[in-house]
This record gives C-alpha cells, sequence and structure tokens, in this order.
C-alpha cells in the first residue's frame, strides 16, 4: 500500500524574512526530552500517477533513553485509510497498524540529540514568524534530496520541515507543520509498545515498513 511509505507531514508556512545576514552564533540543542502535535501533506508521484495525502497526529522525542515515537493518521479525500504508531529505539523498532491490528518488527535506529553545529545541518537564514525570530536550516542526510527545517530560535524547537525524496522508488514531496510544542514528554506510556506487537517476533526485512521508518526518522 503506498500510503505506508508517507512520512509525517503538512502544509508550509508564510515567512517573512527577516535578514537573510544574520549568523548564528551561539550553540543550541534541542531540548533532551520534546513532543508535538502534528499536520502535514504528503504529495507523490508513481509512473505518472499522483496522489496527496493529510496527515494529524503527534511525534514524541527521549533523547535520554534514545527513543521516539510517532502516532499518525492518514487521511485520503478525508477518509481515514492508515492508523499507525511507530516506536523507534535503538536496539528494536516497531510499526504498528491499528486499523488491521498487526505490527512488523524492524531493526533499531540511531536517536541522537542536534544542535546547530551537528554535521548535515547548515544554516540558511533567519525569520521572523510573528514576534519570533526563526532560523531556517538545510539538512544533508543520505537518501534525502532536499530538507529545510525551520526551529524557533529561543527553545530551538522545530516550527515546520519540508522534505523532497524518493522512497522505494516513489517522488515524494512532504510538508510538515509542528504545533504545541513543548519541552519534556507529559505521558511516558506513549513510549510503550501495542499489545498485539509481541517482542519475541523476529525482525521482518520488510521493504515498505523499512522505507516508513527511514521516512519518520528525519530530524
Amino acid at each position: 500500500m503506498a500510503v505506508v511509505n508517507s512520512v509525517v507531514a503538512l502544509s508550509a508556512i508564510l515567512l517573512t524574512v527577516n535578514s537573510m545576514s544574520v549568523v548564528v552564533s551561539d550553540k543550541k540543542c534541542v531540548p533532551m526530552q520534546w513532543e508535538s502535535v502534528l499536520v502535514g501533506l504528503v504529495a507523490q508521484s508513481n509512473h505518472g500517477k499522483s496522489a496527496i495525502y493529510s496527515v494529524v497526529g503527534s511525534i514524541h522525542y527521549d533523547y535520554k533513553k534514545a527513543m521516539e515515537a510517532l502516532i499518525e493518521d492518514v487521511y485520503s479525500d478525508d477518509k481515514l485509510i492508515a492508523s499507525y504508531k511507530v516506536i523507534v529505539s535503538q536496539d528494536e523498532s516497531y510499526l504498528a497498524d491499528y486499523l488491521h491490528i498487526r505490527c512488523t518488527k524492524l531493526r533499531g535506529a540511531k536517536i541522537e540529540a542536534f544542535c546547530t553545529d551537528s554535521p548535515g545541518l547548515n544554516y540558511l537564514g533567519s525569520w521572523n514568524l510573528g514576534s519570533q525570530v526563526t532560523d531556517t536550516y538545510t539538512i544533508s542526510s543520505e537518501g534525502i534530496l532536499k530538507s529545510y527545517l525551520t526551529m524557533f530560535r529561543d527553545t530551538f524547537l522545530p516550527g515546520t520541515q519540508n522534505i523532497q525524496q524518493s522512497v522505494a522508488g516513489v517522488d515524494q514531496l512532504t510538508t510538515v507543520q509542528f504545533g504545541n510544542v513543548t519541552a519534556g514528554i507529559k505521558d511516558p506510556d506513549v513510549f510503550i509498545v501495542p499489545d498485539f506487537c509481541n517482542s519475541s517476533m523476529p525482525i521482518t526485512e520488510n521493504s515498505m515498513a523499512s522505507n516508513f521508518l527511514k521516512g519518520v526518522n528525519l530530524l
């Protein structure tokens, strides 16, 4: 199903140029724990056929435990077509499909906090968003053709992200908007794997699920 490859996403926001000559001199790092509501759009094209999906959910990072949790519902023409929970850790990861009550166990992925001087994060410019100053970076990462990440300067928490990539041969353009972004984790249970996922199940080398996982772990 093509939607398995959809990444977290949503609409771009209007930015007002503040100063393209601003240089971010003070090193800042993302909080060791943070979470956010997210909304997005995923546009994809494959062999001349195109589709647009809406995504609504939440994302949670705990860099102390090196874990990420993503909960998302995917819609096509306002119809719910997928509902996932993704738990990522260094040792193993799970893709839980709530609509079909099934689970895929995957290899783990590295979850590390990033800073303004992290490799692959390149400062592009600064912008006013209302009364707040944001800084936009380009992200260099394997498999991503182009990615722009806008962070709030005071908190170094994300505001928007745009990603252009090819997943399993399908061209994708994803935009995501983060909302109610806060430091800390309100409910640690968000990192608990659903009951219908069996921790003793073997790791599946499933290309569609693996590609989904690669798309999820972008920040």
